[in-house]
């Protein structure tokens, strides 16, 4: 499997996996998990009015171009699709529902799927680069 092809399952891959989750999470089928919405950004900051998904739109665009023009190709590309999937399942959320629901409880931040691949991306992209 080619890298191009192999990043676009792990983004989708990603995706598909937050949005589950939420969906089993949101109709309480995993008693375990206790649904937060959240309507503001990474950590929970909020900022007024629609500034929320103009802000991660806005730097998933960018990082969408950055990655097609200089890491779609790279060893780097990896960590890159974990990022677009996980921004893009949050972006989906923001739009459709205006929150983001997070279960994931870390003690000091409730997360999702989505977040977790932000960072295991960032993570993956500095080591690589």
């Amino acid at each position: 499997m080619s890298l191009d092809k192999r990043s676009a399952v792990v983004a989708l891959s990603v995706l598909a996996i937050d949005q589950i989750s939420k969906f089993v999470v949101e109709r309480g089928s995993a008693p375990f998990f206790l649904s937060q919405q959240t309507p503001g950004i990474i950590f929970g900051y909020d900022l007024p009015g629609f500034w929320d998904f103009y802000l991660t739109a806005g730097l998933l665009l960018v990082f969408v171009f950055v990655y097609f023009r200089y890491l779609r190709m790279s060893p780097a590309s990896i960590g890159s699709a974990l990022i677009i999937g996980g921004a893009f399942s949050n972006l989906a959320d923001r739009l459709l529902g205006g929150t983001v629901t997070d279960f994931i409880d870390l003690g000091f931040t409730v997360m999702n799927f989505a977040d977790l691949g932000i960072f295991a991306g960032i993570f993956l992209l500095a080591y690589k680069l």
